[in-house]
């Protein structure tokens, strides 16, 4: 019988891959149509793969010397979850130049 801890990293884990991942099929389509261009789109999609390289080895040093483990995947879920819903607003903006800002921000995030 696995740990109540692995499963609820190996949850937090399959709910942030896939939100990330459900955008793909629908995102390109909707930024073109409001004019942002194919690059910025790219870096979009890329920027979280850079916010993981930076943040990661911060918050793991935090980890093991402040901070409980369950307290800091519970907080990242929640943090995520807030950006996602921000993140669905950018629908209602229409500058292209505004929609890269706050989406390379939220995506970040």
């Amino acid at each position: 019988m696995c740990e109540p801890k692995l499963i609820w990293i190996l949850f937090c884990t399959m709910v942030s891959n896939l939100a990330y991942a459900v955008i793909a099929p629908f995102l390109p389509g909707e930024f073109v149509a409001k004019g942002v261009p194919v690059d910025w789109i790219g870096m979009i999609f890329a920027i979280y793969s850079a916010a993981v390289v930076l943040w990661s080895p911060i918050i793991a040093a935090k980890l093991y010397v402040d901070w409980n483990p369950v307290n800091v995947i519970t907080m990242g879920m929640v943090g995520m979850g807030i950006t996602f819903v921000c993140f669905g607003f950018t629908d209602y903006i229409v500058s292209p130049n505004w929609i890269i800002l706050t989406s390379c921000v939220l995506r970040f995030a």
